[in-house]
């Protein structure tokens, strides 16, 4: 069976293997307003390098990326589909060999009035299941879900939010730890696409978006550490 890879991990703020950033990545890493947002830039494309080298066998340094359909960052040969982000002090990538994926973690810690995007994030019949929780902490860990899903899914499919997310259903149940997608546009087939909700952390809502025949799987590299 087809297997999505998927690393999660603490950033440490200090990476102790050489990040072999490119001249691009360089340009971005010192654009940083803020050091502390420029080292952690730099661990997590560091981190991502060293695990591709891992799964295609070529040197960190030698790994060569382009900007694919609205930007998505792939790999030139397109040897492997990777999909990387962040959140606070917390990594996640996904790697797969025979599709593209896509990844996302979110906390909501910097949104006190998280509640107030749903509206501009949120399905109509997402926005019913939210009304229909009582606790507000359940529906900010729903609207996460719906977020990171919503994210992931449109990261996979490489338009990202230039596709208007409310147009998006998650269908099933995120607290059950799976859910499917429906939208209006050609890469969201019926029963095409899985969502993964994985638990790695209270703090942290993460979500791969997958095809349905492909598993999924949580897993450890030297760099995760």
């Amino acid at each position: 069976m087809p297997t999505v890879y998927i690393h999660a991990t603490r950033l440490t703020g200090k990476l102790t293997v050489q990040p072999f950033l490119s001249e691009e990545e360089e340009r971005r890493a010192v654009a940083f307003k803020f050091k502390r947002d420029e080292k952690r830039y730099r661990e997590c494309h560091g981190r991502l390098r060293h695990q591709l080298a891992h799964y295609t066998g070529t040197s960190p340094k030698k790994l060569t990326f382009r900007n694919g359909p609205f930007d998505k960052p792939e790999l030139a040969d397109k040897a492997w589909h990777f999909n990387l982000s962040h959140s606070d002090d917390l990594y996640a990538a996904a790697f797969c060999q025979d599709h593209p994926v896509g990844i996302d973690i979110e906390s909501g810690a910097n949104h006190a009035d998280l509640l107030d995007l749903v509206s501009h994030v949120c399905h109509p019949a997402e926005r019913a299941r939210l009304e229909s929780l009582s606790s507000d902490q359940e529906k900010r860990r729903l609207f996460l879900c719906y977020w990171t899903a919503k994210e992931a899914f449109l990261k996979a499919i490489g338009c990202g939010f230039q596709q208007a997310p409310e147009t998006v259903c998650i269908v099933g149940d995120p607290f059950s730890g799976q859910a499917t997608v429906e939208a209006p546009i050609a890469e969201a087939a019926p029963g095409g696409w899985n969502l993964h909700f994985l638990e790695i952390a209270e703090s942290h809502v993460l979500t791969v978006a997958a095809p349905r025949e492909f598993a999924v799987q949580l897993v450890e590299s030297p760099f995760d550490a």
